[in-house]
C-alpha cells in the first residue's frame, strides 16, 4: 500500500511513533519519503528508530547492520532524502541503539544542519 506520509520527516519522534502506530494496525514501512510504501501483515507491536546518516549512503554497511541486529534492531530502509536509516525492533523492551548521549547529540546536530540546508534548496 502506498500513501502520502503525513509527518514531517524532521519530526523524528513523531515519525517513530507514527510508524509504531501503523505497525500496530498491520502496516509495516518498506519505503519512506513523501510517498510511503507499507507491507500489510498481521498487526504487531514494533518500536522504530531513525538513525541519522553521517554520510550520503544508500544503506548502512554490513558491520553496522550486524551490530544493530545484536541489540535486536533490524534495518528496514533509508529514507528517500538520505537523511536517516530506519530500524525496527519487535522486542517487548528493546535495548536502545545509543547509550552515549554525546555521540547521539553530534549525529542529530549534523542531521539538523542537513535538514536546514535541504529546506533552502
Amino acid at each position: 500500500m502506498k500513501r502520502i506520509f503525513p509527518i514531517d520527516l524532521s519530526d523524528i519522534g513523531g515519525v517513530e511513533s507514527y510508524l509504531s502506530d501503523m505497525a500496530a494496525e498491520g502496516f509495516f514501512i518498506k519505503k519512506l519519503g513523501l510517498i510511503a510504501e507499507y507491507e500489510k501483515l498481521s498487526p504487531k507491536k514494533a518500536t522504530y528508530r531513525l538513525e541519522p546518516l553521517m554520510k550520503d549512503e544508500m544503506k548502512p554497511n554490513d558491520s553496522i547492520i550486524d551490530g544493530y541486529n545484536e541489540f535486536g534492531w533490524k534495518y528496514v530502509c533509508t529514507d528517500e532524502n538520505r537523511l536517516f536509516h530506519v530500524f525496527v525492533s519487535f522486542d517487548e523492551r528493546p535495548d536502545e541503539i545509543h547509550t552515549d548521549i554525546e555521540t547521539q547529540k553530534y549525529s542529530f546536530d549534523y542531521l539538523a544542519k542537513r535538514i536546514e540546508k535541504n529546506k533552502k534548496i
